[in-house]
């Protein structure tokens, strides 16, 4: 098993990564794709006693049409507790740097999480001391299919 802090090095303050993604939606007669970059920066690291708290940052640029919950799932803070990455989306409470929900007596942790989609899957890729790497969802229904490639990876100073 690996160190439960090995990902706190590529989650240090001050790390950027680029990021292309590409957005297919619409229907057969009226299709729809929009593809636009986004530059993610660890602006800040805050230790509470569930785990380590990395709060992010997100610039657009190349935007044509992205879904605004999209863009804000990549600034939400991320948790690591427990060698484990998690979004935590709504479940942070940026004004007094704490969970919404604290754990429980028991000592279970509850993440809150975005649904990505109904009827849809998302396979997400990581690589040791970098991150997330690429992401690829497409929904099993209606025509909606989205792709995050990471372009470029630059370790804070």
């Amino acid at each position: 098993m690996r160190n439960p802090t090995h990902c706190h090095r590529f989650l240090k303050v001050g790390n950027r990564w680029t990021y292309e993604h590409d957005w297919k939606s619409g229907d057969r007669n009226r299709p729809a794709a929009a593809r636009w970059t986004i530059e993610e920066t660890i602006t800040g690291q805050v230790t509470i006693p569930e785990g380590l708290v990395v709060l992010r940052a997100v610039k657009q640029s190349n935007l044509t049409y992205a879904p605004s919950w999209l863009i804000a799932r990549d600034s939400t803070p991320y948790l690591v507790h427990k060698g484990c990455v998690y979004v935590i989306g709504d479940g942070w409470n940026r004004q007094h740097l704490a969970l919404v929900e604290p754990p429980r007596e028991d000592g279970r942790l509850h993440i809150f999480c975005s649904h990505f989609g109904s009827g849809g899957a998302i396979d997400v890729w990581f690589q040791n001391d970098v991150g997330v790497v690429e992401e690829h969802y497409i929904h099993n229904g209606t025509y909606d299919e989205y792709t995050k490639k990471l372009l470029s990876f630059m370790p804070g100073q």
